[in-house]
């Protein structure tokens, strides 16, 4: 590459480093837990219990007292669906404890938390639990991520390219070192994914990733799994670069490209969502219409530099029919792809997913633009024999090259924030504990979860918690609740929330005939602005 190009491809890489975030959120939601968080027990658990929307992986699960020590006599944890089950085999003596966990979800993210419940005596005053602090190597995992996104489609790209255009000499070798270069960087860039991975699941130091526990760690996920078949297509690819290109050979260089399409639908959050066989066939037409294209520019300008103006165009125009039909597979894939991770429309608009993906397909549409632009005015200039088409040509594929790069920097960060889909799950999610009941609901990109205890006719105590759109708990200035039951014409109860732990206290005697009771919580994110949670609460 000359050193214009090298010089637009740092500033790129640069451009792109914003969209790494210092935290990042994983994709696995905890929907409720049991006991539930600020619960009050009667007596000791036999288990904890906490219920995700996907399979997780536990690395830890454990239940301490207010000393920080590990009680319970905790046995093995088991998982059973998205369950994750911490047997006690010793009986809790009343008080105040804090449960603490982490999991890796099925995409490799993982994710921990913490929360309180009691046994036998209210929760002791002032107890807190400690806020997971950022990860180092959230950063390492996302910068390797987005070498191996470009060295994959590069190499597969370069497969696609060689056999479908008919390129100069020149051109088709610089292609075939491109295919060897990208094949070599993309088997490290697998390996050092499983240690990175690994110590990004243990919130290891700066020395994790020579710890033989985060490599057990990080092949212990689809990691591992995804290795096993990017690392020896890597191999075949190198392999098959060095070779003549025969029809026996091609086809080992496609076995290489096909293993590390097949290596991205093993892991990743599009890729693992449901329906995966759906999920699964648009990320991999994805992938390969990306690669296409992105392995195509160094050729084309290449071709550009070196060949004879019709035949530059006639090259160009070749593959501008080809890339008709692949930008529009792109299209169509992408938007499945997309349909399917927002769930809502209005979740598009305000949660963190959506923003990234709003850049995304906005630098896409300018990605789109240019190259029409290049098919409807320079080529046929080029092909007239104008000269400044020429360069006007191998400036837009440099402009191509960097917008591709920043797509697929937007690409890898949304691998980071927790999908709509999830939220969405999370705010359907109702559940009958048999000790109380919960229920979740989702307003402008917060959520509110309603806790009510013990769900009966009677006493009860309802919590609240409330979450940002980033997915962290969020504090109202203040929280309300007005309770209704339809059936019976009761209306017009209205309670103010106690600040209480991490989320809102409220004491309910009202519910004194069983049915399903109306409640709408108002959170009040400042002192102009409010909210509204409607859920439904079964009282038995």
């Amino acid at each position: 590459m000359n050193r214009p190009g090298v010089f637009i491809t740092m500033l790129v890489v640069l451009a792109a480093a914003w969209l790494v975030p210092v935290q990042a959120q994983a994709h696995a939601v905890l929907l409720g837990s049991t006991p539930a968080a600020e619960q009050q027990l009667e007596r000791s658990p036999p288990e904890l219990i906490l219920n995700f929307n996907e399979n997780v992986g536990p690395i830890h699960f454990r239940v301490l007292d207010l000393a920080g020590d590990e009680v319970g006599d905790p046995g093995e944890i088991r998982t059973e669906g998205n369950n994750v089950q911490l047997p006690l085999n010793a009986t809790l003596e009343n008080g105040t404890y804090v449960v603490t966990w982490r999991v890796v979800s099925a995409d490799t993210h993982p994710v921990g938390g913490s929360y309180l419940f009691s046994v036998g005596e209210p929760l002791a005053a002032g107890a807190q639990v400690a806020v997971d602090e950022a990860n180092a190597w959230t950063a390492v995992v996302f910068v390797n991520r987005l070498v191996l996104y470009a060295v994959v489609l590069l190499g597969v790209g370069s497969v696609l390219v060689l056999r479908v255009l008919e390129l100069p000499v020149k051109a088709a070798m610089l292609l075939r070192r491109q295919m060897h270069a990208s094949a070599l960087i993309a088997l490290v860039s697998f390996v050092v994914a499983i240690g990175a991975g690994g110590a990004e699941i243990l919130a290891g130091g700066l020395g994790a990733l020579f710890d033989g526990a985060s490599w057990r760690a990080g092949a212990g996920t689809t990691l591992g799994g995804s290795a096993l078949l990017g690392v020896p297509g890597a191999l075949l690819l190198a392999w098959a670069s060095r070779a003549s290109l025969p029809t026996s050979i091609f086809a080992v260089a496609a076995i290489g490209a096909a293993l590390m399409v097949l290596s991205f639908l093993l892991t990743g959050h599009a890729a693992t969502a449901q329906p995966v066989w759906l999920m699964a066939t648009m990320v991999a037409v994805h992938v390969v219409c990306a690669a296409l294209w992105f392995a195509a520019l160094l050729p084309l300008a290449a071709v550009l530099g070196e060949t004879a103006p019709r035949r530059s165009a006639a090259i160009m125009d070749q593959f501008s029919r080809i890339a008709v039909w692949s930008v529009a597979a792109l299209f169509i894939s992408g938007f499945v792809i997309s349909w399917v991770q927002v769930s809502e429309l209005g979740l598009l608009f305000t949660t963190d997913y959506g923003f990234r993906l709003g850049i995304k397909v906005a630098l896409f549409l300018v990605l789109l633009g240019l190259a029409a632009r290049n098919k409807s005015q320079l080529t046929p200039r080029l092909a007239a024999g104008a000269e400044q088409a020429r360069k006007s040509l191998k400036n837009a594929i440099r402009i191509e090259y960097g917008l591709i790069v920043l797509i697929l920097a937007a690409a890898v960060s949304l691998t980071l924030p927790v999908p709509p889909r999830a939220i969405a799950e999370q705010s359907a999610m109702e559940v009958d504990t048999g000790t109380g009941y919960s229920a979740t609901a989702e307003q402008r990109g917060y959520t509110a979860r309603v806790e009510v205890t013990p769900a009966r006719t009677g006493e009860n105590m309802v919590m609240v918690y409330f979450t940002g759109p980033d997915g962290e708990t969020f504090r109202m200035v203040r929280a309300a609740i007005r309770a209704s039951l339809p059936a019976a014409s009761i209306e017009g109860i209205y309670k103010v929330g106690h600040a209480m732990g991490g989320g809102y206290h409220f004491d309910f005697n009202e519910f004194v005939i069983p049915g399903a009771w109306e409640m709408r919580v108002e959170g009040f994110v400042d002192d102009f602005e409010m909210l509204r949670f409607d859920v439904t609460v079964q009282i038995r």
